[in-house]
């Protein structure tokens, strides 16, 4: 099941079954058992609930991508973030953030005085941690988050440009 897409993951019939037989466990083995599989399919389920929470961001960060906030300054309108020639989408120092809400984005650009230039959120498969305090570019969709009155960049594609990493 899990190879499938997570949107379309269900384990309702499997934890289930998992609870049955861990009801029905002659032995001790068997029970333990029975809750490696129920905490392998908590794991999958918290999966799931990450992804749909990022496609509501996703979805968000598109539409208000289509409907600037008319109650944002002229200068934070959505527009190119930190564009190099055109070339990115966003340009800067990748670095962790650190937030309390789930649907938050968990990274972002810094230029070099240390100001977010936008906050990126990487798309299923783009590894960012591995950019963590380097220089980058970031190809996505672009988009913007009034609340924070940034914008932001779901990551489809990143690339080191050098510039080492932070010590």
């Amino acid at each position: 099941m899990v190879v499938e897409e997570p949107t379309v993951w269900a384990f309702d019939d499997l934890r289930l079954k998992a609870e049955e037989l861990r009801a029905q466990a002659a032995t001790a083995v068997e029970r333990g058992l029975a809750r490696v599989f129920l905490r392998k399919i908590d794991r999958f389920e918290r999966i799931r609930d990450h992804h749909a929470a990022l496609s509501t961001i996703r979805r968000e960060v598109e539409r208000v991508r289509r409907q600037p906030d008319p109650s944002a300054p002229p200068s934070a309108a959505p527009g190119p973030a930190v564009a190099v020639g055109g070339s990115f989408d966003g340009v800067g120092r990748l670095t962790p953030v650190v937030s309390e809400k789930l649907d938050a984005p968990r990274y972002a650009l810094m230029d070099e005085t240390g100001a977010v230039r936008c906050y990126v959120t990487p798309s299923p498969g783009v590894p960012l941690r591995y950019y963590i305090g380097q220089r980058v570019g970031v190809n996505g969709t672009r988009g913007y988050i009034p609340e924070q009155r940034a914008y932001h960049i779901m990551a489809r594609h990143v690339s080191a440009l050098g510039g080492g990493r932070l010590r």
